[in-house]
């Protein structure tokens, strides 16, 4: 998954959109976001994934290429790997991409919040749903975003708990 990363960012020009999107197995650890390959072994660790941190980071710093803007899409669960109990709520507060310097271009789409599972629905991820609503429609990247949050806030309000 690395080098497919890599190879990504090689791609990247100046005055480009980059969009970088992982849909799939992900969680945090000692407050770095990772994502699991499709390809992990059984029981893998930090080792064996993508730090989501290292991939903003080299396309942040790509040099005279590095794009007009970023968006980084991430449809993962955001609770810790470890099997040990912690705190959770802990892991919460300290967990995210804040460890990394912040440039003015750069925008973040979670699917939940930190140490939060990411839901599905019986067709896509929640997340996706209302990606698909809004990504069509002639809007700016701040508006689709804002939309597929306040959409996603409302779906909450609909699940009923037993």
């Amino acid at each position: 998954m690395q080098s497919i990363v890599e190879e990504f960012v090689k791609l990247i020009g100046s005055e480009v959109y980059a969009v970088f999107y992982f849909c799939g197995h992900g969680f945090e650890e000692d407050g770095k976001c990772y994502l699991v390959p499709p390809n992990a072994r059984h029981g893998y660790t930090i080792k064996d994934c993508t730090c989501a941190e290292d991939v903003l980071n080299q396309m942040q710093n790509h040099g005279e290429n590095s794009p007009a803007l970023i968006v980084l899409i991430l449809d993962i669960c955001r609770i810790s790997n470890e099997k040990s109990p912690r705190n959770q709520y802990q892991d919460a507060l300290t967990a995210s991409l804040n460890n990394i310097q912040m440039k003015g271009n750069t925008v973040f789409c979670y699917a939940t919040s930190k140490g939060m599972y990411a839901y599905e629905d019986i067709y896509s991820g929640i997340l996706v749903k209302y990606l698909k609503k809004y990504l069509p429609k002639r809007m700016s990247v701040l508006d689709v975003f804002t939309s597929v949050q306040e959409g996603m806030f409302n779906n909450c309000f609909k699940v009923k708990t037993i």
